[in-house]
């Protein structure tokens, strides 16, 4: 069962989002996050949040084509990771004064990290037992086949989601963003110093495999 003590509080107050991300899991959403908060646009909403049971209700409305996003994302200044990847339509209309970001990372070497977290038997078995199962299935069919068994489907699925996103915002209002690339061109691109600190690396394989073991028991 989730466990929403792993999910990161917003604050109480509903903020217009400053930054979103729209790269699908496994290409540095969770180090985006940690990157925004350490910038100052936290708190971050990612799909940790999806542990907490109230938020399952407002995403089954989005879902449906009646999303309350404020209601969604109150107290936040930013968000990325999924759900938010898949409503880059709604959100760019929604909150077009906000900076956006597109996460991405080779399509093979995604593929290798997915399989093994979020693609992977065990993880789907979990979630089609897990209270959030709808919405799960919902959020599968506004990208089909990233979820499929067969690899050609999922790399084509991913493909597509990158082409559309590239295809609906003008390269000025998007940053194509690898977390390998460091704290430069994400600042530039948010207009705001450097840390001297690295960029951080969060969510590794063994970290979500860890993480996914401390939310569903059995």
């Amino acid at each position: 069962m989730l466990d929403s003590r792993h999910a990161p509080q917003c604050g109480g107050s509903a903020v217009s989002l400053k930054a979103i991300g729209f790269g699908l899991g496994r290409t540095g959403c969770t180090s985006l996050a940690a990157a925004l908060e350490q910038l100052g646009f936290g708190p971050c909403y990612t799909a940790a949040r999806l542990a907490n049971p109230s938020s399952i209700p407002l995403w089954n409305h989005a879902l449906d084509g009646t999303p309350d996003w404020e209601a969604i994302y109150q107290g936040c200044n930013a968000a990325c990771d999924h759900p938010t990847a898949f409503f880059y339509r709604e959100l760019t209309s929604q909150y077009s004064q906000a900076k956006f970001i597109l996460t991405t990372r080779d399509p093979e070497r995604w593929y290798v990290s997915a399989s093994a977290t979020i693609l992977s038997e065990k993880v789907q078995q979990d979630l089609e037992r897990s209270p959030i199962a709808p919405m799960v299935r919902k959020m599968h069919a506004r990208l089909p086949g990233l979820y499929s068994r067969d690899k050609d489907q999922v790399l084509d699925a991913f493909r597509t989601h990158y082409a559309d996103v590239r295809r609906y915002l003008s390269a000025d209002r998007l940053l194509i963003f690898q977390a390998g690339d460091g704290w430069e061109p994400l600042c530039n691109f948010l207009g705001v110093a450097c840390p001297t600190t690295e960029y951080p690396h969060a969510n590794e394989g063994k970290d979500f495999q860890d993480e996914w073991k401390s939310r569903f028991k059995g």
